[in-house]
């Protein structure tokens, strides 16, 4: 389930998710969702709200059909962000983000110049030195700790492949989604195979 919009669609699949003739099927899936910013949906909701909805879903883990949570169709900048707000809860991570160009709605094109280069998605990253603060509780909260090694990504600046940056996150799952291209997909694979 991909590139949903707002907390009322989440709900409604997650719930269709739950019904006794999908969970006798032994269906798996993951729930991904389209954001505007590193904090909301496309909706305006706040991120936070839907991580709430879905920790309460029934997980594959526990006999539910829940596997895993993430972000496609947005933009790659705010991916970190977004994954951080659904760390709490509690799956593996996706992330497949779309080239992040912005759409001229007057024009109804792509503004041209505006997508991340594949060359974004491999750059090699710098080996990562810790930042963490000792064992404060605060890193106990698995948002604070994905927030935490994405500040540590980021702060090593350009020469960090994007891709390279959603798994330290803590994103399982990783590729492209609208106009990424074959070339952009092998640049995710390039930074992931080191």
């Amino acid at each position: 389930m991909e590139t949903v919009p707002c907390i009322a669609e989440a709900e409604a699949l997650l719930e269709l998710l739950d019904e006794p003739a999908v969970r006798a099927t032994g269906l798996q899936a993951w729930l991904s969702v389209a954001g505007r910013d590193g904090a909301r949906l496309n909706s305006g909701e706040p991120a936070a709200a839907l991580a709430a909805l879905a920790a309460r879903a029934p997980a594959a883990h526990a006999g539910g059909a829940l596997a895993a949570v993430g972000v496609n169709c947005s933009a790659p900048q705010h991916i970190p962000a977004l994954l951080a707000a659904l760390a709490p809860v509690g799956l593996p991570l996706v992330a497949y983000p779309n080239k992040g160009e912005e759409w001229d709605v007057a024009a109804r094109a792509f503004v041209p110049g505006t997508a991340t280069s594949d060359a974004a998605f491999r750059r090699r990253p710098r080996p990562a030195r810790s930042t963490r603060p000792n064992n404060t509780p605060a890193l106990r909260c698995a948002r604070v700790r994905c927030a935490a090694r994405c500040a540590r990504v980021r702060a090593r600046g350009r020469r960090s492949a994007l891709a390279a940056e959603w798994v330290s996150c803590g994103a399982r799952g990783v590729g492209g989604c609208c106009r990424t291209t074959t070339d952009t997909i092998r640049a995710v694979r390039a930074a992931l195979r080191g």
